[in-house]
């Protein structure tokens, strides 16, 4: 699992996240309703 932390000048920092910390799975989803992101393949709710 890789976690970054972007920066840029004038802005807030940025987490983003390329896998499931669970399964490894890089199958993320976003749930618009909810604003959630979630593992496709464990349903673990990243975010």
């Amino acid at each position: 699992m890789k976690l970054h932390i972007k920066t840029q000048k004038n802005q807030p920092s940025l987490l983003t996240i390329d896998a499931c910390p669970a399964c490894n799975c890089k199958k993320l989803m976003p749930d618009y309703a909810t604003g959630e992101i979630y593992c496709r393949y464990c349903g673990l709710v990243i975010y």
